[in-house]
């Protein structure tokens, strides 16, 4: 360990620069890493090393976006010794940042990512590292996600890395498009309504009031009281078979929960109101998707702003998705709604001018069905031409998939496979609660992963 002085040095990538006549006593040579610490801290940072005639002797030149973050300054005595630890390549790594000058949604931008990309591979990092990003006026908390459980090691980040990307104040703003499944299996009320009556109360209170103050609301917007009534804990029980521990059947009773739709219906008005009060100028589209699929409109328009959300808008979105001359129940034609966001998400950008990313929320209670209407196959290539699309035309997006009822097995390797290529994952809720829980976390927060599959090709 020696001790040197700091000078900062703007511009030089993830180096410490040293004179030729310093590296003997620290026992170093070129492109080797280095530890930088006060001796009084525990927090260092790992720097590679660079022999440079023109730096000056006894002084260590070094990069203020890793150094800074430490309280390292100008003029301080720092140690300096060579790292023995391990370097690792990162396989999985969350990067949240924040930025004042600049505009949050540049950074999901294709030019930006892959400049991001190209920044990080100067740099060795900790588990949890903080990271200073100049050309976009940005600090960076880089998390590796899947550490190994070795001790004193640092990680790169490489091409190979899949990157989670989101704003650490959780504000960015997003468009979203909800694809609603409507097939006949939608109908089934195997959705837990337990621990949702103080949620659902609220929602009614903030839409059309309570049961005795309000019977003009009520009446006025007859969908969502009766969505209401329908969400109401019930002491309904249904009979159902099973097989026991010998493989006999036998029937068993449990308590009748919400239906499969109602469940998303009730969600995604949760889901609205959240982005309400979010402020935003944020678009949102609705696609009900069974034997074909159809956008929702309102007033001629197949988006809306998510301020324009009100009572009567949500009446009348309830209505058209239970209505059966909009769309009657039937089979499970998952591709036909994902195509439809080709055209509203060129729409978003090109007619509304919005520039924000794009959420795409895939809904369904299980896999294309029958397979000469939709198939696997035929709806991975839908995603992929969707993906081409959305790529060239430098739209960030991210897909999700959430499944609902109660048996997902055969549809969940499908869904996750989906979400993976949508930069996005798959989330199951067989209860209302779970389904909730999962929308305001969607509401509230836009994440775009970059993975060695899906990251933007250079």
């Amino acid at each position: 360990m020696t001790l040197m002085e700091l000078q900062m040095q703007v511009g030089n990538d993830g180096k410490a620069i040293f004179h030729p006549s310093d590296v003997d006593e620290l026992g170093i040579s070129q492109n080797q890493l280095v530890k930088i610490f006060e001796e009084d801290s525990s927090n260092s940072a790992i720097l590679t090393a660079y022999i440079d005639d023109r730096a000056i002797k006894d002084t260590v030149l070094g990069d203020p976006n890793l150094l800074k973050n430490l309280g390292l300054q100008d003029d301080m005595i720092v140690d300096v010794e060579l790292f023995k630890g391990t370097i690792q390549i990162a396989r999985k790594v969350i990067i949240e940042f924040s930025t004042i000058d600049s505009d949050p949604r540049e950074f999901f931008q294709e030019n930006h990512v892959k400049k991001l990309r190209k920044f990080l591979e100067s740099y060795f990092f900790y588990q949890t590292s903080e990271l200073y990003w100049p050309e976009q006026y940005s600090n960076l908390r880089i998390s590796i996600n899947e550490p190994t459980d070795i001790n004193n090691t640092v990680y790169r980040i490489t091409t190979s890395c899949e990157i989670t990307l989101k704003e650490q104040v959780q504000s960015m703003p997003f468009n979203a498009i909800l694809l609603i499944d409507k097939s006949r299996s939608m109908t089934q009320q195997d959705v837990n309504l337990e621990g949702i009556e103080d949620t659902v109360n609220d929602l009614q209170n903030r839409l059309i009031g309570g049961s005795d103050s309000s019977i003009y609301h009520q009446y006025s917007y007859p969908a969502l009281s009766k969505l209401f009534l329908r969400l109401k804990s019930t002491s309904e029980f249904k009979e159902k078979a099973v097989r026991d521990s010998d493989g006999n059947w036998e029937i068993v009773k449990e308590k009748r929960g919400a239906s499969r739709l109602d469940s998303v219906i009730f969600a995604t008005l949760l889901f609205f109101q959240l982005k309400i009060s979010r402020g935003y100028g944020e678009k949102c589209a609705f696609v009900i998707y069974a034997d074909d699929a159809k956008p929702v409109t309102f007033d001629g328009k197949v988006c809306i702003e998510a301020s324009e959300f009100n009572v009567k808008i949500c009446n009348e979105l309830t209505k058209t998705i239970k209505n059966s001359s909009f769309m009657r129940y039937g089979n499970t034609n998952i591709s036909s709604g994902l195509s439809y966001c080709k055209k509203i998400a060129l729409d978003y950008k090109h007619k509304e001018n919005s520039m924000n990313p794009l959420m795409i929320l895939l809904l369904t209670d299980g896999r294309p069905y029958p397979p000469d209407l939709d198939n696997d196959q035929n709806l991975i290539n839908t995603i992929y031409s969707l993906k081409e699309l959305l790529t060239e035309n430098q739209i960030p997006f991210v897909i999700y998939t959430i499944g609902i009822g109660e048996a997902m097995d055969k549809a969940e390797t499908l869904l996750t496979r989906i979400g993976k290529v949508g930069n996005g994952k798959f989330h199951y809720a067989n209860s209302v609660n779970k389904l909730i829980n999962w929308y305001q976390e969607l509401a509230t927060s836009f994440t775009y992963k970059i993975s060695s599959e899906a990251r933007y090709r250079g």
